[in-house]
């Protein structure tokens, strides 16, 4: 009865205020950039969708939210005592806060306060991981950072050490945007990253085709592909990538659309399929 008991306490905690529906991939995040592990996640009951069918995945998530799913993703149980201005224990996230406190990685403002509902920002989100993880400041690696300036003090180090594990990354203009407000999707994607182990291989020549519709390459990440990509479908995105080889627009592709979002691409390009002005390039460089 007792386990029982928990399973339904574990139910019972959501990664939002409102209640939300478990399991199913929400209805808003087809060709999404971060679709893929939104559904994973959705489907390991890590996080979940809204009664509504949706997931909201540029939406703002809120500290006490961000605990939730921390506590979730690295199994962290044990709990400490608390004593916030602004929590009490009658509140949704009373036992989330007081786990995060336990496991060490969060801790209050100077004024006593959380701040549970507050958003949080995609710099406060890098000291809550260089604690999880035991990263080692490393402030220089802001440096790559046109706006580094704008990341505060005391997060410039955790920004680095969490950039340098790969775990974040800045945007295609070479923005960090640490007072952002990290999104659902963010939240999910960096947390994903800072859990799934990194495996060093040796580089090699790699040829990509791509045979589905959907979006490929991370919006926030540059991703370099060491061959040549065939996009041999309509409704492809391709974004953030450095393509070392060719790219071949294939005839595959018929009269239907592409997306080329930030594509460099060092070899040649070939558009051998696509319908009159669909073929969309947003940014990148072609020979």
């Amino acid at each position: 009865m007792k386990r029982f008991m928990s399973f339904l306490l574990i139910l019972c905690l959501v990664v939002s205020s409102a209640v939300m529906v478990f399991g199913q991939a929400p209805s808003d995040i087809h060709n999404h950039w971060a679709e893929r592990v939104i559904e994973d996640w959705v489907g390991d009951g890590l996080i979940r969708g809204y009664p509504d069918g949706s997931f909201r995945p540029d939406n703002p998530i809120s500290r006490a939210e961000f605990m939730v799913l921390v506590n979730k993703a690295y199994g962290f149980t044990e709990r400490a005592e608390i004593d916030f201005t602004d929590v009490s224990a009658s509140d949704w996230y009373y036992n989330a806060i007081a786990t995060a406190v336990g496991a060490g990685y969060i801790s209050g403002y100077p004024d006593a306060s959380m701040q549970p509902n507050s958003p949080i920002s995609r710099q406060e989100v890098t000291v809550v991981l260089s604690k999880i993880n035991d990263l080692v400041k490393d402030p220089v690696a802001t440096t790559e950072f046109v706006d580094m300036d704008k990341i505060a003090s005391w997060a410039k180090g955790y920004v680095g050490a969490v950039v340098k594990e790969g775990y974040m990354g800045g945007y295609p203009d070479r923005t960090f945007k640490g007072e952002n407000n990290i999104t659902r999707a963010e939240a999910v994607v960096t947390l994903n990253k800072a859990m799934t182990p990194v495996v060093e291989e040796e580089p090699k020549e790699e040829d990509l085709v791509y045979d589905k519709p959907g979006v490929y390459g991370d919006k926030y990440v540059l991703t370099t592909i060491n061959g040549d990509v065939t996009v041999e479908a309509e409704d492809i995105t391709l974004q953030n990538l450095v393509i070392k080889g060719d790219l071949i627009i294939a005839e595959e592709v018929g009269k239907g659309n592409v997306y080329l979002n930030d594509v460099t691409v060092e070899g040649k390009t070939y558009v051998r399929g696509g319908g009159t002005d669909s073929i969309y390039i947003n940014g990148g460089k072609f020979n």
